[in-house]
Order: structure tokens, then sequence, then C-alpha cells
């Protein structure tokens, strides 16, 4: 897999400052991702089942105008700050981690649709996300 687009650099600390705003630990294949890929786009990037694609993962770093966090807030009164959008398909959807809990180590990844408010599952963990992607 190749990456593209890359956002500002971020460094464990980051991760960090986001795991305790949101109160949720993120899965460790998508941290070790993001520290090398911080605000990427993978090639290929494409899904399968649905017709859309990874347009770019969100940054993690506070600096960056698609700080993760700013989604994040958009969703966390409704979701009870379970739903983490760790990325964007260009088109007002989401790629997200599910958490059935905040003590919840292993999210699933789904896919929010923003024009019918539907979240559809993709994957057990983000590896299978990457795993799974086709070119578009």
């Amino acid at each position: 897999m190749k990456w593209i687009n890359f956002s500002s650099p971020i460094t464990k600390d980051d991760v960090l400052f986001v795991e305790k705003e949101t109160g949720l630990m993120l899965p460790e294949d998508y941290v070790v991702c993001v520290l090398q890929h911080n605000g990427g786009t993978p090639i290929p990037s494409g899904l399968p089942d649905i017709e859309t694609e990874i347009d770019h993962l969100h940054s993690l770093n506070k600096e960056d105008e698609d700080f993760v966090l700013i989604y994040y807030r958009l969703f966390e009164k409704e979701s009870n700050g379970l739903l983490f959008p760790f990325g964007s398909d260009g088109c007002g959807n989401y790629f997200c981690f599910l958490y059935k809990n905040k003590k919840d180590k292993n999210p699933t990844v789904v896919f929010y649709d923003h024009e019918v408010q539907r979240i559809t599952f993709l994957a057990l963990t983000f590896s299978d996300l990457l795993n799974s992607l086709v070119d578009e």
C-alpha cells in the first residue's frame, strides 16, 4: 500500500492528547499508521462493497484545519462519544471507529452516510479495512 498527501507530522503525544480528550483508546494499528501517514490518502482507496473511497484520514495535529476532534465533536452528543470519525470520503461522509463503550479497545470500522444518517459496518479492524481496499 502506498500513501500520498500527508498532513503535518504527529508524535505519540498528539495521539495521547486525542485519547485524553475523547476518553477513547485508539486502535494500535491505526496509531501506527497515523504516526507515519497523518492525514494521508491510501492507494488503493476504494471500497469493494460500497461506491466510495477513502479521500483522506483526518489529522491528529491540533494545528491542522482537518483536526480529528472537530469531526469527533460533531457526533459526540448523539453517539455518547462512541463514534470516532477518523477519515472522510470527500463527500461529507465519514469512516469511523464504533466503540461499544469507553473502555472498548477493539472498535469496529463503520461508514457513516450523512445523507441518510446510516452507519454501515465495514471491517472488524483498521488493518482489515486497509487490506480490503481496491482500485477505484
